[in-house]
């Protein structure tokens, strides 16, 4: 049996760091981050679902937010 104190204590982010989960990953992907404390956002719980890469990114950039994407053409952009 493991004891608390042997447990792995998970590094929390940089306070300032927050991340936006891309709507092309699956939405279990940011409930597992925000259960470890990350600052997580998604296109559903702002509001921009279906926005394209081409807002999407000076969006990301105004707001402080580091995508979370699998998408190989807007890691491009």
């Amino acid at each position: 049996m493991i004891g608390k104190e042997s447990l792995l204590e998970l590094p929390k982010p940089h306070d300032d760091a927050r991340f936006f989960l891309d709507e092309g990953l699956p939405p279990k992907i940011g409930q597992a981050l925000w259960l470890v404390h990350f600052p997580i956002v998604t296109a559903a719980g702002v509001g921009i679902r279906g926005i394209k890469d081409a807002q999407l990114i000076p969006w990301l950039a105004e707001n402080d937010l580091t995508w979370i994407t699998k998408d190989d053409e807007a890691r491009r952009e």
